[in-house]
């Protein structure tokens, strides 16, 4: 499993350093997406999409396969999270 994904079940309700460590890495990564979607919406993104939201779309399928692997067991949860990804990006572009 993902120890950042991990850390954050395990300290986001609980103050301190590692939380507050967890949470910038998550906030980075985040606006990493964002600032990402936001350079595809020059190429084929829907630019009326807004870019925050597709940065936390794709958090929220990194994180739910993360406990549909390990903690519900289910083996083939990665490969529905991209399909569920791919699905998104096909949405919202031009790509065939």
């Amino acid at each position: 499993g993902c120890a950042m994904a991990a850390a954050a079940f395990e300290y986001d309700a609980k103050p301190g350093e590692l939380r507050n460590a967890v949470a910038a890495m998550f906030r980075d990564w985040r606006a990493f997406l964002a600032e990402s979607a936001r350079e595809a919406q020059e190429v084929d993104l829907d630019p009326s999409l807004d870019p925050d939201a597709v940065a936390s779309e794709i958090v929220s399928l990194y994180l739910g396969q993360h406990l549909e692997k390990w903690l519900l067991g289910e083996s083939d949860a990665g490969e529905r999270a991209l399909s569920r990804l791919d699905a998104l990006i096909r949405s919202s572009t031009s790509v065939p």
